[in-house]
């Protein structure tokens, strides 16, 4: 059987996976002086390049985001927000190592679907600027003072006018500096494991807690036959309630948040709501957890084994599957035409903030996304093949979906179904007599 990985990322830590390295690079901390170095490739600026010295004189604000990044483009109407109110005395620089086509055409749908321009120079294709600054997490922001010296590091909840005044006037704000430690791992290879002893191992299974620079991921290879990798999940940095989403959902990402329930006592232990380096942080005091299991060929439900093992371990919960009725969108054909059914080609899908583009894809792709970002979907359609669809639409928006959908007679509808839930609880401990 063909081997297949599948690495998940955490949505709301925006995780930058760019494999480049650029050992030639020093990086810059906090007080270093940045290098004059010429900035090319921006678009949305009086010049296509320019010197880090041409910013003198002013607080540079340098903005690493991407257009998959949900916290990165909700912060570009505030950051066209604050660059209007304080003019001349600050500068923000977008900074993204995507293609300039790829970037203009998402802002372009993002203006015209906002109905505002932003006026935010944007640098495509960045190498240097990464190098210079590495990191793991987007957004990440690098200030640079007057003086051309990096004056803090820091994650998109910093980026306030009272921190920019502060900064203005005093050269400092108080703030926690956002560090990226990175550690450059292969998910196709054990975690625990010397890669050369690895295939001596026939089975393993390993947790344990919170390690540094790891992204917060997992990965799934239980159709391999690489005999010595064999069946393999390797899950990092998760916390305990994300590792029973993994195992319960069998890799499919079914049980999102809006599917899972907590009847704990103590939810602070088990979910935090806050994102970049405050949620890395939460992960490291005891809150995040790394797994990996091993397996031969023969078993046929890793997920399931990685579910008894969590229970063993998380004995003071118990984690299971239940129906119950909830408020959900329901997709519907609104006529018996099938406007849908694909003309073929090679298989394509795109969805970020701006619409949704599949090309010879299942509609279980679009359904995922708004299950994700909005309210449980079950999917009344019958429709069991590929499908060729555009949506236009702020993707965050039902009405704006819906309106795209319309052209294919498909409509989300709300109402009322009953659907499988995880339910986490505390587990009642025996009493001793």
């Amino acid at each position: 059987m063909k081997k297949t990985i599948k690495i998940i990322a955490m949505a709301m830590l925006c995780l930058f996976l760019s494999g480049l390295a650029y050992a030639q690079t020093q990086a810059l901390n906090v007080g270093d002086q940045v290098p004059d170095i010429t900035i090319n490739n921006i678009t949305n600026y009086k010049t296509t390049s320019a010197k880090v010295s041409d910013f003198k004189g002013k607080l540079l604000i340098i903005d690493f985001w991407a257009t998959w990044c949900g916290p990165c483009v909700a912060m570009v109407p505030k950051m066209n927000a604050l660059q209007k109110d304080f003019g001349d005395k600050i500068q923000f620089l977008s900074v993204t190592y995507q293609a300039q086509k790829d970037v203009e055409a998402f802002l372009n749908r993002l203006e015209k679907q906002n109905s505002s321009h932003s006026e935010l120079p944007v640098v495509f294709g960045d190498k240097q600027l990464k190098a210079l600054f590495p990191h793991q997490t987007l957004p990440h922001y690098v200030w640079i003072d007057s003086e051309g010296r990096v004056a803090t590091i820091t994650g998109f909840d910093a980026v306030t006018s009272e921190n920019i005044k502060k900064q203005l006037s005093q050269g400092s704000f108080e703030t926690r500096i956002k560090k990226d430690v990175i550690l450059n791992y292969d998910y196709s290879t054990p975690l625990f494991l010397d890669p050369n002893k690895a295939k001596l191992v026939r089975t393993q299974s390993v947790i344990t807690g919170y390690i540094e620079g790891h992204r917060a991921a997992a990965s799934y290879n239980v159709n391999s036959t690489n005999p010595d990798l064999r069946k393999k999940i390797t899950a990092t940095n998760l916390s305990m309630v994300r590792l029973y989403q993994v195992a319960m959902s069998k890799g499919t990402g079914k049980y999102t948040w809006d599917k899972t329930i907590l009847e704990v006592s103590d939810t602070t232990k088990v979910r935090n709501r806050s994102s970049g380096s405050k949620y890395r942080e939460w992960l490291s005091e005891g809150n995040g957890y790394c797994y990996e299991l091993i397996l031969p060929e023969k078993f046929s439900d890793p997920f399931a084994i990685m579910e008894q093992d969590l229970n063993r371990y998380f004995q003071n919960y118990s984690a299971t599957i239940e129906k119950k009725p909830a408020e959900v969108l329901v997709l519907q054909k609104t006529s018996s035409s099938d406007l849908i059914k694909t003309k073929g080609g090679t298989p394509s899908r795109r969805i970020d903030a701006t619409g949704c583009w599949l090309s010879n894809e299942k509609l279980s792709i679009l359904n995922r996304w708004v299950d994700s970002y909005l309210k449980p979907v079950v999917d009344e359609t019958g429709y069991q093949g590929n499908v060729d669809i555009t949506l236009s639409a702020d993707m965050d928006d039902l009405s704006a979906i819906n309106k795209e959908l319309s052209k294919y007679h498909l409509q989300y509808v709300t109402a009322t179904r009953e659907i499988e839930f995880l339910v986490i609880r505390d587990k009642v401990q025996p009493s001793i007599e």
